[in-house]
């Protein structure tokens, strides 16, 4: 019996082959698939029904750090780089230390949470500004 694995959303994460092994059950996080489903396990999970579909595609993965320049030319690019601009000048101190003289700018960082709330951002709006700006060769 071919099964997938399926993480806690229901989105398969791996396989398994019980072919051959007399009595298997699948468990609570396997569901049986066909061979193609078998193949590709992270293209399909399971829906409310409890029937595997195809699953839609993972966002792309969020950089840790982009560098100062791509991070500002995205920042211009979503018209957001003059409020960000006047908002650090105002705020002034370690924001605008960073602001002018930091070579990256890391995800994690207090000041870019602190600017993507200013400006009214969720966290994935803050994670597409950095998918994008780390698009930019620069």
């Amino acid at each position: 019996m071919l099964t997938l694995l399926l993480d806690e959303t229901g989105r398969g994460i791996g396989r398994s082959d019980a072919t051959g092994v007399p009595g298997y059950t699948p468990g609570p996080s396997e569901v049986e698939c066909t061979p193609e489903q078998y193949a590709d396990p992270l293209a399909w999970m399971r829906n409310a029904n409890g029937v595997l579909i195809p699953a839609p595609p993972l966002p792309e993965p969020v950089p840790a750090a982009v560098s100062s320049a791509q991070a500002k030319i995205q920042l211009m690019r979503a018209e957001y780089f003059e409020p960000v601009k006047n908002s650090v000048e105002a705020i002034g101190g370690e924001v605008l230390i960073w602001f002018t003289d930091a070579r990256t700018w890391q995800r994690s960082n207090p000041h870019v949470l602190e600017i993507g709330k200013g400006l009214g951002l969720s966290s994935g709006e803050i994670d597409a500004l950095f998918r994008e700006a780390a698009k930019i060769d620069a």
